[in-house]
């Protein structure tokens, strides 16, 4: 019996998957919502897939999404409670990323560059301080900093360049209590989402952010915490009064949607 794969929301993670199934020659699909591509805030109320399903007998793998009326026989994932990397720490950060449980349901090894990608998506913070083996927080810096300059045709001193620029503003960001931890408040993460993302989990300082969506998308915006402690995150998942709120507060993050 062979796989047949359905994705959710594209981001560097999900390209790389998707690449390692062309490559395999294994089909896959991307899911829908509204007759697009889910984004993050659909991935997990898909209605339906940008394709056909296979005849004959196939094992559905589900990655990082959810379709009305399909069931799935095997999941790779790690955003809900229950998923297979859901809370395993920084130190298991390869089976606990989606792109790691893809290639051992594949029975393949990683390269040098997947396993930047699985400790990366898993817990960049936990990353950059060294607690994922076989991780160097400064190849993975570099690494980062030229992946993002070559998606967007930008020089990776531009990319440089905007780092620094969010680190400084992080630095002037107002500061809120979340339970017992002070929290960097960035009240429009859409100036440069990646950039503040990436300085927080480069200097360890932990963010609130609110981050507006595209007209299409049934929220008006996604709210969130990154790289704060697991009481923090539990905290602000308790209080938050959003919508659809997701999280793992052992990995730092939580987030949630407002209508």
């Amino acid at each position: 019996m062979g796989y047949f794969f359905v994705l959710g929301a594209r981001d560097p993670e999900m390209e790389e998957v998707s690449r390692v199934l062309d490559a395999a020659g294994i089909k896959w699909v991307s899911a829908t919502a509204g007759g697009h591509t889910v984004n993050s805030a659909e991935a997990y109320q898909a209605t339906g897939v940008a394709g056909l399903l296979p005849r004959g007998e196939r094992e559905l793998v589900f990655v990082e999404c959810d379709v009305l009326g399909l069931d799935a026989d095997d999941l790779c994932d790690h955003h809900n409670p229950g998923d297979p990397g859901y809370d395993l720490p920084p130190e298991r950060y390869y089976e606990g990323s989606s792109i790691g449980q893809v290639l051992t349901l594949l029975g393949e090894e990683p390269t040098r560059e997947q396993l930047l990608i699985a400790a990366a998506d898993h817990c960049l913070a936990h990353a950059y301080r060294g607690k994922c083996p076989g991780v160097d927080p400064v190849e993975l810096a570099d690494w980062r900093e030229r992946s993002r300059a070559a998606r967007f045709g930008l020089t990776q001193e531009e990319i440089r360049i905007r780092i620094r620029i969010a680190t400084e503003a992080l630095a002037r960001a107002e500061r809120i209590k979340v339970g017992d931890e002070w929290v960097a408040w960035i009240p429009d993460k859409q100036v440069a989402p990646y950039e503040l993302a990436e300085a927080s989990a480069r200097a360890g300082t932990p963010i609130a952010y609110v981050s507006h969506l595209a007209e299409r998308s049934p929220y008006r915006a996604k709210c969130g915490i990154l790289n704060a402690r697991p009481e923090t995150v539990q905290t602000w998942m308790r209080d938050c009064g959003l919508e659809n709120v997701y999280g793992a507060p052992a990995r730092g993050y939580a987030g949630g949607y407002a209508t």
